[in-house]
């Protein structure tokens, strides 16, 4: 189950977001398969439960929920796309980032800022990022 406390916190961004006519998009990123030791393999079931249980959730909602462990059209090498077992690296998080992207360029309209003056810190930010990210892949 859902924890109490992130169900309450849920329903109110919930709530916010029909009150001010924002569509809410949950993802929930991968875990990796490798699950060593006890205490990691009754996490990862843990959180597979409570993400199931949230695809429900959202689901009786009408609210699109991207659940990455079940996308098999979504392919993670888990050697090269994780720093541990729980958490995505650069590269991973690139392949989140371009799944959430597309999903959106499919579903929504939006304008883009790229080049855009007053946006400048994005480009800014985009160009820091990449000379990071070359360094990590």
């Amino acid at each position: 189950e859902l924890p109490e406390n992130s169900r309450y916190y849920l329903d109110r961004i919930i709530e916010l977001c029909e009150e001010k006519g924002i569509q809410l998009i949950v993802f929930q990123t991968p875990l990796a398969l490798e699950k060593k030791r006890a205490e990691v393999t009754d996490y990862y079931k843990k959180v597979i439960g409570m993400g199931l249980t949230l695809e429900e959730y959202l689901g009786e909602r009408n609210i699109p929920f991207l659940f990455f462990q079940k996308m098999t059209e979504v392919k993670f090498d888990y050697t090269k796309d994780f720093k541990d077992w729980g958490h995505l690296n650069c590269r991973g998080s690139e392949t989140v980032t371009r799944v959430l992207g597309d999903y959106l360029q499919e579903h929504y309209s939006y304008e883009t800022h790229t080049g855009d003056p007053a946006y400048a810190s994005w480009d800014e930010d985009y160009e820091a990022y990449e000379a990071y990210a070359v360094t990590k892949r």
